[in-house]
């Protein structure tokens, strides 16, 4: 219920100052300023210092005890260095506690050193951490949750100012939010490159919000879905109006055999569309146009449809000096990725009624319009609508089996006995494909069933009775557990990672972010949900 973060932070501040009095009475402090002083004048190598930082829960001694002494005496660091720096002094006992309890307390530590000197101000913003618990537990949650978030702000270290100040993390934010945000950054701007950079850097911005609240414990899987997909909506619908806007300047307005305006929409599929996107999701997107004919200039509306959709997924899709926006899946395409980039709304309705095939109907289910002139959207939703909520049989529900058992044997195939959290026997796909014949078979006569997500999908259908409680139960309780584990594997490098690492240490650190003991405990408690 906080309007803007110093109340929040000054109320954290005493309950943690309560609580490390309690710790304090009890346990007894920290190491003191005099214990980190022992190690940072120990020389590199020095067994001594390996044994003073062991409680701290450091895998490689010798790599820690060099990025202490980076923090406290600078990179020049010599054999008999200068005077440490006084605030990192101070800030070093809590920020070693702090490690402590992170998931990965050498990955957390490297970052925090190499962030503070990014910024170029190691003192002063160490007194700042020394001074403000709040921010120094932001900070290593940031630095030892994922590389990926923490190598953005180290790219462009203004972000740390923006994430600590300026309120972002108080709460969920609403589309309209984003999209006034990216509006607004947008305003007035001209050049394309400072067009593409702030784009760009209102994206980072907007996933290094989500993925801190996530890691913070402040947003659930449910909410990562949600407003990851919303930041991608904005990005699609500013760069739609751009490319839109672009081509009606230079060809004019496409107009049908009755001289009425036309145009053309994108359709979200996939995890966009059903708004639960990961980090490092792809973008499914389908082009679909009006009437064929030409514009009020004479220039044929296919080619102006095709230049429109072309500038989109090369805006959305193509490497630059800035980096990329999302990753683009054609394979959803009518014909697949060797088809057509745009396709008319009679040639997608014929498309649907005479070549679709059953995966595409389910695909389907979760299908969005995410942009274009409101007219064709609602034509081209009751085109999707006549051909997902149509007749059914039990040929559909063996096409569904059947695809399912041909997911589980490729994953065997590729994977061996590692588990695949998302197409393995009990993975993700198993509530995700049951959701989605639920929404075939009912939808139809029950249209509250449609547009669901997964989760919605299942609770729906749990209470219209038409799938029992308790399997209902299970298949969400399993599936949101191994969507949270999909999101912890994604968050650290943005890679759209379904299999357990097969690296020790790695899966050590996953299983404590997930709340698990030891990488045994992870595997068992997997191995639990997937049966």
């Amino acid at each position: 219920g906080y309007d803007t973060v110093k109340p929040f932070l000054d109320d954290l501040q005493k309950a943690r100052e309560a609580v490390i009095a309690i710790y304090d009475e009890v346990l007894g402090p920290p190491e003191s300023p005099d214990d980190v002083s022992i190690v940072l004048d120990l020389p590199e190598g020095s067994e001594r210092a390996e044994e003073l930082l062991a409680p701290y829960g450091f895998r490689d001694m010798a790599r820690a005890h060099r990025d202490l002494r980076h923090l406290a005496y600078g990179h020049e660091v010599t054999a008999t260095p200068c005077e440490p720096r006084p605030a990192t002094i101070r800030l070093l006992p809590r920020l070693l506690e702090q490690l402590r309890t992170s998931p990965d307390p050498d990955r957390g530590l490297t970052n925090v050193e190499q962030a503070l000197r990014a910024l170029g101000a190691v003192e002063s913003f160490s007194d700042l951490l020394a001074s403000h618990p709040g921010f120094l537990e932001l900070l290593v949650t940031l630095c030892s949750g994922s590389q990926s978030l923490t190598d953005t702000v180290l790219r462009d270290p203004a972000l740390i100012d923006w994430m600590l100040y300026g309120g972002v993390l108080l709460r969920e934010r609403k589309l309209i939010e984003i999209r006034l945000t990216l509006g607004a950054g947008l305003a007035g701007l001209a050049d394309p490159e400072q067009i593409e950079r702030t784009i760009q850097t209102f994206r980072k911005q907007e996933i290094l919000r989500v993925g801190l609240r996530y890691l913070l414990g402040l947003a659930d899987d449910e909410e990562i879905g949600h407003q990851l997909s919303a930041v991608a909506d904005a990005v699609l619908g500013e760069l739609y109006r751009r490319a839109v806007d672009d081509a009606l300047e230079r060809h004019g307005q496409p107009l049908n055999e009755n001289g009425e305006p036309t145009g053309l929409v994108v359709l979200a599929l996939g995890k966009l569309g059903s708004r639960e996107m990961n980090f490092g999701s792809d973008l499914d997107l389908v082009f679909v146009h009006g009437a064929e004919g030409s514009t009020d200039t004479g220039r044929d509306n296919i080619t102006v449809f095709s230049q429109i959709a072309q500038r989109i997924m090369r805006d959305v899709s193509e490497p630059t000096r800035h980096g990329t926006l999302y990753e683009v899946d054609a394979r959803l395409r009518p014909e697949g990725k060797n088809g057509p980039l745009t396709i008319s709304l009679n040639g997608y309705r014929h498309y649907l009624s005479t070549r679709a095939n059953t995966w595409e109907r389910q695909a389907l289910t979760r299908a969005r319009l995410i942009a274009g002139p409101e007219p064709l959207r609602t034509t081209v939703r009751d085109a999707i609508d006549t051909y997902v909520y149509g007749p059914s049989s039990t040929d559909t529900i063996a096409d569904v089996a059947s695809m399912r058992s041909r997911m589980e044997d490729a994953a065997r195939e590729k994977y061996g006995s590692r588990p695949n959290i998302k197409t393995g026997p009990g993975g993700l796909v198993d509530a995700e494909f049951i959701a989605q014949l639920g929404q075939i078979l009912y939808g139809t006569d029950d249209e509250s069933l449609r547009g669901l997500d997964t989760v919605q999908s299942l609770r729906h259908l749990q209470e219209r009775e038409l799938l029992r409680s308790s399997v209902a139960e299970t298949l969400i309780s399993g599936y949101r557990t191994l969507r949270n584990l999909q999101i912890r594997l994604r968050i650290r490098d943005e890679h759209a990672h379904n299999v357990l690492p097969t690296d020790e240490d790695q899966l050590r650190v996953l299983a404590r972010t997930l709340g698990e003991p030891t990488a045994d405990a992870l595997e068992r408690m997997i191995g639990d949900t997937m049966s």
